[in-house]
């Protein structure tokens, strides 16, 4: 069985306003990634690797402007 990918993942943020940010990212598995493809077409792969999916380990997508950073799996 093959092992899990979480990919690194930017996408509009909703309400820019109340987030003062012009951008979401975070860590996803497929199923995520597909969803958030499916609700932001724009949605786009950012380079790095995660160890877990953010959003199924409950943590929220973080500010992704001006955030680039360099990552690699540990």
């Amino acid at each position: 069985m093959e092992e899990p990918i979480f990919l690194l993942i930017a996408w509009p943020a909703p309400d820019r306003e109340e987030i003062g940010a012009g951008e979401l990212e975070a860590f996803l598995c497929r199923h995520h990634r597909d969803e958030i493809a499916s609700t932001f077409p724009t949605a786009r792969g950012r380079r790095g690797l995660g160890d877990s999916c953010d959003l199924c380990e409950g943590r929220g997508p973080r500010s992704g402007t001006g955030n680039v950073r360099s990552l690699q799996r540990r």
